[in-house]
This record gives C-alpha cells, structure tokens and sequence, in this order.
C-alpha cells in the first residue's frame, strides 16, 4: 500500500509538471529547414515563432527576415512541405533527413522543407501522456504558424512560388498536420487548393471524425487538389478517407528484418520508410516504365504512379503496394 501511494504520488507529480509546462510548449517556434540547391551541404534553418495573430492571418515577416528567407527558399517555382510525425524534431541538419531532402528537391526541381515542431519536454513517457493534450492544443498553433508561412510566402513579390506550386506532406501526426494546413489556405484564398497532399499513415487515435464536422479535424478528400494517404498499420487511420488511398501490404504486419517486439510501431513506421524509398526510387520497390514506384488496384492492372508532383490525378479509390521483405529495420 506504501509504495502504490509513493507511485500514484510520482504520477501526480509529473501530470502537474506537464500541466505546468504545457501552455509553453504548446506555443513554442516551429523549426522550418529548407533545401533549395544542389550545393547545399546542411539544411537552411528559420525559427518561426509564434504569435496571437496567426489565428487570424495576419502574421507578416519582419523587414529584416526577407533576406534569410530569400536564402532559405531560393529562386525555384515550386515548394514540398514535410512535416514530421508526432514528437519529432530535427537534431542532424546534415543527417539522413537531409539527404532525402536533397535528394527530392532534385529530382523535382522544387525547394523542399522539413517543418519540425517539437512541443514536449522530459522522458519518452511524459510525452506519450501529452499526446491527446497536445492533438487538442499544439496542434492548432502549429497549423496556424505553418499556413501564415506559406500564405507569406505565396503572396509575396519576392518570390516565384503560388499555391498552385506548394505541395503538402506528412508522416504520422505530420500528415494530419498537412490536411490542416491545406484546410486552411482553402479558406484563405477562396476555395483554390494545393496542388497535392500525401500522408503517411496519419494515426486515427484522437482523429475519429470522418469529415469536416468534428475536432480534431483529420486530413481528407479535399484538402487539396489532390489527396493521397498511405495505410501501414492498425495505429493509423482505418478509413479511405483521400482521393487515392496507397495500402501498404494489408497495413499490418509488414515484412522486414530485426523486427521489434512491439511490431504495430514497426508497422507505423514503415509508412515513413516506404516515404523514403519512393523519393529515393529506390531499387527495393517495383517502378514503373517511367521509373517511378506504383501501387495497383486489387485484381486489376490498373496502376497508381507514385510521383509527388505531379500525381495522377485522373486515379480515385483504393490501391495497394505489396513488398518483400524490404524494411530492414535497425
């Protein structure tokens, strides 16, 4: 009885830490890393902070920002936005996420930015216990700061990027996060989209409403002009719920090596690797005459080319990718 009240008063004690570092976290910068030439050797970094205004729009960027932007989004026509999954934050500017980056905005011509939005503190535990918390409150800042950026940057003279050429992405909380932010530049400019949108396996815990109605809204159909979202794991959400919905070898169970024990995290993550292997085109997914990895209907020849700018869009419903045991994880 002793210790289960040492135990409870821990507990206690810690919920009450969260609680008080909270309101903090939730309203902390978002990290926005770019890469938008082939020199480049390390990401280009812009702290963007948060501020009230942002719920209405009306964020604008300082006199003195104009310039480390021009340097961060360079003179391409095109923009990709990943945003990270849930908790991630970026540590290794010049690490493997890096070279993805670099990698994609090669082959696409287009500047690529990975959007981290660290919001928690203390042990793995502490911010496992946030994460509804943080659905309902860290959430919306994030998509606020995210969508007044790139309004910022679409309206702007400096700079050759429109709506038409922003393209949205993300994997687990950040592919949520990207329907969102999709959302709400709809809103914003009347109703004309992103050209595309890809999530990876976007988790359904705290997203259960299907359509608009609803908090927390998840992504969807609609978001932009095009939707995609990956299904890898029983973590992520259920539905078809996007113009084309890619099932990642019936999302559970997915073949790999030095599989961990608690295999439904492996399965979520794999959607984060199949990311990788699509930009990459790596040799370890099947492509098409094009070069680029597919997904194809159940029982039908009818194939889904898997090209982040330029995605077929003619493509509706549901289609599937069936690996080997690709997904080495270690």
């Amino acid at each position: 009885m002793f210790y289960c009240e040492i135990i409870f008063s821990l507990l206690f004690i810690t919920v009450q830490f969260i609680g008080i570092n909270s309101e903090n976290g939730f309203k902390k910068e978002i990290l926005i890393s770019c890469v938008s030439n082939k020199t480049a050797k390390e990401f280009n970094n812009f702290h963007l902070k948060y501020d009230p205004t942002m719920a209405t729009h009306d964020f604008k960027f300082e006199d003195g920002e104009m310039d480390k932007l021009k340097e961060l989004i360079g003179k391409n026509d095109k923009i990709i936005f990943f945003f990270v999954g849930h908790e991630d934050f970026l540590n290794k500017f010049a690490g493997r996420s890096f070279i993805i980056a670099k990698h994609e905005m090669i082959s696409t011509k287009a500047t690529t930015c990975t959007i981290s939005y660290e919001y928690l503190c203390g042990p793995g535990i502490c911010k496992q216990i946030q994460y509804f918390s943080a659905v309902e409150n860290r959430v919306p800042n994030v998509v606020d700061m995210a969508t007044s950026f790139i309004q910022n940057i679409v309206d702007s003279k400096e700079f050759k990027i429109k709506l038409a050429s922003v393209y949205l992405n993300g994997y687990c909380l950040g592919g949520h996060i990207a329907g969102n932010v999709g959302h709400a530049l709809k809103k914003i400019y009347n109703g004309q989209m992103v050209s595309a949108i890809w999530a990876y396996d976007p988790p359904r815990f705290a997203f259960p409403h299907p359509s608009v109605e609803g908090e927390p809204r998840r992504v969807q159909k609609g978001d932009g002009k095009f939707v995609v979202v990956f299904h890898s794991s029983q973590i992520g959400v259920q539905d078809n719920i996007a113009d084309v919905d890619v099932i990642l070898n019936g999302a559970k169970n997915q073949p790999g090596l030095n599989k961990p024990k608690i295999g439904v995290l492996f399965d979520h993550f794999a959607a984060f690797l199949l990311r990788e292997f699509i930009i990459l085109r790596s040799k370890e997914i099947e492509k098409n005459e094009r070069g680029f990895p597919f997904a194809v209907k159940l029982n039908q020849s009818d194939q889904f080319s898997l090209e982040l700018t330029n995605p077929p869009s003619n493509k509706s419903g549901e289609y599937h990718i069936n690996t080997g045991a690709i997904f080495d994880f270690k």
